[in-house]
């Protein structure tokens, strides 16, 4: 069996998030397990080979076209959550979103089968876009390999001065979405006075829309944020450090 894996999320902003994360382990184990008769081929977009047998698209998009219509091969999909169907007022489609979101929610019902990450998004799937309950597989998501605890003084403490991290922190590793209340966060930490560390691109943002509804919560964060001394934006951090950050956390 050759199994196709679309991998365009590696090619965009979702490289950096949970989504790229996702797609790029997937395809690094499925090449490391590939066994005779079983093997991993990558495309992008409708660019599916002729030779797969099955095509995985690891990604779903509530209001953009990430799902073909027409599926020339059985197609499986995963649908790590429904946040912006459950909370539609933090995340306004607009009428052309509306549209695709419609189409998306067409296309699905041509899927063989829905991987998620949890039952509670199991149970969203089968609320708002009407999947067969029975037809939707939930894979909770692992920590990676290289996430180990990590007890050499040293290379604590090189993580420690490169980030200029106090002595006892908080830390949080994720993007500055509504759901993820990063303001109540921040409050929480101030009231236990308790230092906080966030890793992630958005943190750090400058350039982006701030007309958009949806970047509101990035706002106001940043304004709690800002010049501030308890809360640390380290930014995007690279794999090898982050066992590291999460060793030296308190919380």
């Amino acid at each position: 069996m050759r199994v196709a894996v679309d991998v365009s999320g590696l090619k965009t902003g979702h490289q950096f998030r949970g989504v790229g994360i996702y797609t790029r382990r997937l395809t690094e184990a499925l090449k490391k397990n590939s066994f005779a008769g079983f093997s991993l081929v990558e495309f992008e977009g409708n660019n599916i080979p002729s030779e797969s047998d099955l095509v995985h698209y690891p990604f779903f998009d509530f209001f953009f076209l990430s799902l073909p219509l027409l599926k020339a091969k059985p197609t499986i999909v995963t649908i790590h959550d429904c946040t912006p169907l459950v909370f539609p007022e933090n995340y306004p489609p607009g009428l052309k979103g509306s549209l695709k979101y419609q189409i998306q929610k067409f296309s699905l019902k041509g899927v063989k089968r829905v991987i998620t990450d949890s039952q509670n998004s199991k149970k969203d799937i089968v609320h708002f876009l009407n999947y067969p309950e029975d037809r939707i597989d939930v894979v909770p998501l692992a920590a990676g390999n290289e996430l180990k605890k990590i007890t050499d003084f040293k290379t604590l403490e090189a993580i420690k001065r490169k980030y200029l991290l106090p002595g006892k922190f908080v830390l949080y590793v994720g993007d500055v979405n509504y759901n993820k209340n990063l303001p109540g966060l921040v409050k929480a930490c101030r009231k236990i006075g308790i230092s906080l560390a966030v890793v992630g691109k958005q943190a750090v943002s400058e350039n982006f829309d701030r007309g958009n509804i949806e970047n509101k919560p990035l706002i106001d964060f940043l304004k709690l944020v800002d010049e501030s001394k308890d809360v640390f934006r380290l930014g995007f951090v690279k794999e090898e450090e982050l066992a590291g950050l999460y060793s030296l956390a308190a919380c």
